[in-house]
């Protein structure tokens, strides 16, 4: 019985050791929330830069940097909302389906005033030509 104990108490140290080395690899990984809240990204989206920047990038030119900053973190802002609330992104991919559906209707119907649009510059144009030449 007295060796019975001793080789329960041996893996009893052996499982221990085992629990221990477990619980340091446990530690040592980041918990999502912690890295989240250091980040202010908490849903650990994958961002285009740091809106701080040093210059403007390529969408950028041509507008100004301050608007094009407050422009991008609304839409970021805008995109987390979403993601965070689920009857918001479903709202959000209806309104965009709907728009699609929208858009083919109208191109399938054949009504589109696109080529209206360019008969109305055609004859503008031929106009000022013929007004030019009397």
């Amino acid at each position: 019985m007295g060796q019975d104990i001793a080789t329960l108490q041996g893996h009893i140290a052996v499982l221990e050791k085992k629990c221990i080395a477990l619980q340091r690899k446990l530690n040592a990984r980041p918990i999502i929330g912690q890295t989240a809240a250091a980040t202010g990204n908490p849903l650990q989206l994958e961002g285009g830069g740091d809106l701080s920047g040093a210059g403007p990038n390529a969408f950028a030119r041509g507008a100004p940097w301050p608007l094009f900053q407050r422009v991008q973190l609304m839409l970021r802002n805008f995109t987390q909302q979403l993601l965070r609330k689920d009857a918001l992104l479903l709202v959000f991919y209806v309104h965009i389906l709907f728009l699609y559906a929208l858009a083919a209707f109208v191109l399938a119907s054949g009504e589109s005033n696109i080529g209206a649009a360019q008969d109305c510059v055609d004859m503008h144009v031929r106009q000022v030509a013929s007004s030019a030449t009397h």
